[in-house]
């Protein structure tokens, strides 16, 4: 998955959509406990692609976040959004991985 939208001072981000799904998944069985609340895919998928019926197709980010941020409504701009869900995902598990080259790779300079 590249996640191109919001790409400006730095090359999109390549998303490896497939090694997160496998971590998450490893993770949820090796527990008793999070196998017995994440058993099904829709499941383990709804901590990333919240706010969605389970089982139904997933919406585009840009869907729900905008370019800008609603003053009137607690929703982060896409750009917050992406960044939030990424970036303390790392955090929660440990990953140092966390700055803007270790997803991104930095853009060259146009003369």
């Amino acid at each position: 998955v590249v996640i191109s939208v919001l790409a400006k001072d730095y090359e999109p981000a390549k998303l490896p959509h497939s090694k997160i799904v496998a971590r998450l998944d490893a993770g949820a069985r090796a527990s008793s406990l999070a196998s017995h609340f994440h058993e099904t895919a829709e499941r383990l998928c709804a901590g990333c692609h919240h706010h969605s019926p389970e089982g139904a197709p997933q919406p585009q980010c840009r869907s729900c976040h905008g370019e800008t941020a609603a003053a009137t409504i607690d929703k982060p701009d896409l750009l917050v959004a992406y960044h939030r869900q990424c970036i303390g995902c790392h955090q929660a598990m440990g990953i140092k991985q966390q700055g803007c080259t270790d997803c991104h790779a930095a853009r060259e300079v146009q003369p």
